[in-house]
């Protein structure tokens, strides 16, 4: 993930930094979707049942057939009495912070051939050139919390809270044609009563507007006849 000023974290493990459950609960609420396959991850650290680890090169492997061929063996298993999942199904990506760059690409690829949806986890990096040309205008929607997310070391148990950096999560989909939507989201709230944002009432914030603005008005009239006289 992203290296914003200097750490004591060990180079190779920045690389290897993984999602906590309570973040991946936050993405699978936010987007709605079934994640069948982690395309970045290890034994400890993956977020899903069928993941491509470090053994596999997981810029070369196609990331569509391993979903068919799960979906596959999910549909032989439904034949035997086993329940299957309604949701719509996606890829969750966490990469390496050094090949974030191929794992966009990748996953844009994945999308276009499979037009099966890749949900990213990436620093939240807007105003970067490689922001504008890889992710603004090719992701559908990108989640921003309202708030830094903490991750695990490589062990899957340990973690890392002092992170330096903020994360999003970006969606990309299949036949999507409209401009990219920036969504902000409270963390607390979507946890506790699952919902994005906090509730306005627009009428009241207009009276207390429109009360304040007349009360500043009626001030100033008063200290103008006062220094008047």
């Amino acid at each position: 993930m992203a290296i914003l000023v200097k750490s004591s974290t060990h180079e190779k493990d920045k690389n290897r930094f993984a999602t906590l459950w309570e973040a991946f609960s936050d993405v699978k609420k936010l987007t709605g979707y079934h994640f069948i396959l982690d395309a970045a991850a290890e034994p400890e650290t993956t977020k899903c049942e069928n993941f491509i680890g470090p053994q596999e090169n997981a810029l070369v492997i196609d990331w569509g057939r391993r979903v068919r061929d799960i979906k596959k063996r999910q549909a032989s298993w439904m034949n035997n009495g086993y329940g299957q999942s309604v949701r719509s199904e996606a890829i969750w990506c966490n990469p390496p912070f050094d090949n974030k760059f191929e794992f966009i690409q990748k996953s844009y690829d994945t999308v276009m051939s499979s037009k099966i949806p890749v949900v990213m986890m990436l620093p939240y990096e807007r105003q970067t050139i490689w922001w504008q040309t890889m992710i603004h205008g090719i992701a559908s929607k990108v989640f921003i919390p309202d708030r830094r997310y903490s991750y695990y070391l490589p062990d899957g148990k340990t973690i890392l809270n002092q992170v330096n950096f903020g994360s999003a999560f970006i969606v990309i989909e299949p036949n999507n044609t409209h401009p990219t939507m920036y969504i902000d989201f409270s963390v607390m709230r979507l946890r506790t009563e699952g919902v994005l944002h906090q509730p306005r009432n627009l009428i009241e914030e207009y009276r207390q507007a429109d009360s304040a603005r007349r009360k500043f008005v009626l001030a100033e009239s008063k200290q103008r006849k006062q220094r008047a006289k």
